[in-house]
Formats: structure tokens, sequence, C-alpha cells
């Protein structure tokens, strides 16, 4: 009965150690939701080494080529024609209908823009146009759409400068990244158009899209010395 009085004497003693108990909570679903999530790769020992060879074999001149005219790096490119194609002759193409819809939506005047895309860049396309402006192309699967930021036809990113186009692209949307060499937001920022996450999952449709880049990128790096 004694400590009863006391404790209620002192509500103060009872505030604290409810409000402990609420941070001490706070902090256990941050740590366990929002913690930064190590770079990993699914990929072994003899599957980075076979994927090497191939992007060497099926674009490595290609790639060294442009990567020297336009001043970027080479072992970026050839990870990233890996993680999006896996260095497939051809690379193949990928139709997206929510990013038709989205289009379509602009063209309607139902969305004001989408990506910078305007209704003004799509008046006149037709509904086969759309769908290849919501068609990922080439070796680095650049969407359609980016055809009008390029200032191209859009079938300038199927045929034979696809790679070299996906290559200005990617300087033009992100080069800083590549230039500081902040290659986990590069790979991140092509798969999704936004940098790693500082806390949370990445959001690539890949989980270890990211990941593996990495990795081939230090393969290739230690191969070379």
């Amino acid at each position: 009965m004694h400590i009863l009085c006391v404790s209620f004497k002192r509500p103060y003693l009872w505030i604290a150690i409810v409000a402990l108990g609420s941070i001490a909570i706070l902090i256990y679903i941050f740590l366990k939701h929002w913690q930064v999530y190590p770079l990993k790769s699914n990929q072994t020992e003899w599957e980075i080494d076979y994927a090497i060879r191939k992007v060497n074999a099926n674009y490595g001149k290609q790639v060294d080529t442009y990567a020297r005219q336009l001043g970027l790096p080479a072992d970026y490119f050839k990870a990233l024609i890996l993680l999006e194609c896996s260095a497939n002759v051809p690379p193949g193409s990928r139709y997206e209908p929510h990013v038709f819809l989205k289009l379509k939506a602009v063209q309607n005047r139902i969305l004001e823009s989408y990506n910078g895309i305007k209704y003004v860049h799509l008046i006149g396309c037709s509904d086969q146009v759309l769908r290849k402006m919501a068609t990922s192309w080439g070796p680095l699967q650049i969407m359609g759409y980016h055809a009008i930021h390029l200032g191209i036809h859009i079938d300038e990113l199927v045929g034979n400068r696809s790679l070299y186009l996906g290559m200005v692209w990617a300087k033009q949307t992100y080069g800083y990244l590549l230039k500081r060499k902040a290659y986990r937001d590069a790979f991140h920022f092509h798969n999704t158009g936004k940098l790693y996450p500082k806390y949370g999952k990445p959001t690539t449709y890949n989980p270890y899209y990211v990941g593996n880049g990495i990795m081939y990128m230090r393969k290739m790096k230690s191969m070379q010395n």
C-alpha cells in the first residue's frame, strides 16, 4: 500500500515509463521496417563469370567505343545490359500496358503530363504509335516515349543505333550520378526513375537488380587488374 501511495504521488514517473516504452516501440518498428538494406546479389560466381563473358562477346566492342565517345563508364553499361536484356542479341522488347494507359490519358487530356510527356507531344499519334512509346527497346530497354526527349524518331530506338541512343539518354538524364560514380543510385534510377532509397527496400522490379549490377561491375574490374 505504501508503494502504491508513493507511485500515485509521483505520476510523472508513470508518464516517463510510458513515454520511454513508446519510444522503444517506435525505434523497433523503424529498425524493422525502415532499415538500410545491404546490396546483395542472387548470382553465383559461375553465373557472374558467364554473364560477363556473354556481354563482352555480344556488346563489348560497341560499349567500349560509345563509352569513349561519350565519356561514360563502360563497365556500368555492360552491367546494365546484363540487367536489362541478359546481353541477348537481339535484345527483345517489353510492352507495358500501364504506360500506354497513362499516355492515352495525357492524349485525352485526363492527365496533364506523364514523365515529361504532354498533350502537345501526342497530337495525331495513333494507338499503334502510343504502344511503341509504351514499350522498352534496345539493350538498355529505353522506353519508347523517351524518343521525344531525345528529339528522334521512335523507330531509331529499335534499330542499330539503339545502344548508342540509350547511352546518350542515360548521360542526359542521370549522367551526374555516373560522373560521381554513384552507381547504386544510377542503377536504381535507370530502372525506377528514382534514387536508391536512403531507408527501406529498393523499388526495382527485381530486389537484386542493383546488387547484381554492382557485383557485375566489381567482377569486371577485378578481371581487368
